[in-house]
């Protein structure tokens, strides 16, 4: 599976290991791509901010060198695509513009007319991961991290060491 052009919803609170996993394999599939990323925030379930996570997501794209993967802010469930992600995403052609959801966006992309998959879909896992990762819940990964985080708790085996150290002074300070 190839897509000529790729989106990725994402909250990335923290960016973990999943999300690296996520992006690396994506930009495998794809000639161009964009992460709308959530500037959603909020002390439960959102609790970092914004250019913080643009600056972790920014830093693992330019340690693994992937080039063809922007990152673009979505408010609301919706995509600000000014300033320099214009000129980028005018290259997509929206027939061949597909966005890779969660259980939680994917109408809201199909009701654009864009070409969907939810990442949660055992058949699309399957096709792209190569096999059944079993019962899968990509969506409760970040929670795991938070509440651990929270609670003093080590979570160092899900997070980057800078991720890590910067995640856990804001958790601490909640």
């Amino acid at each position: 599976m190839f897509f000529k052009n790729l989106a990725l919803p994402m909250r990335a609170q923290p960016f973990h290991i999943g999300h690296a996993r996520y992006i690396k394999q994506f930009s495998k599939m794809c000639n161009r791509g964009l992460i709308f990323l959530s500037k959603e925030y909020d002390l439960e379930e959102n609790p970092f901010l914004y250019k913080t996570r643009e600056f972790w997501i920014n830093k693992f794209l330019s340690v693994e060198n992937i080039n063809n993967i922007l990152i673009a802010k979505r408010e609301k469930k919706l995509v600000d695509i000014s300033g320099k992600y214009e000129e980028y995403v005018n290259c997509f052609d929206t027939t061949d513009f597909v966005v890779i959801t969660t259980n939680e966006t994917d109408n809201i992309y199909k009701l654009t007319g864009l070409q969907t998959f939810n990442h949660h879909d055992p058949d699309f896992v399957k096709e792209i991961w190569g096999k059944s990762l079993g019962r899968i819940k990509l969506f409760s990964t970040g929670r795991i991290i938070r509440e651990r985080l929270k609670k003093d708790l080590d979570c160092s085996d899900y997070l980057t060491p800078l991720v890590y150290k910067e995640a856990r002074m804001v958790m601490q300070n909640i």
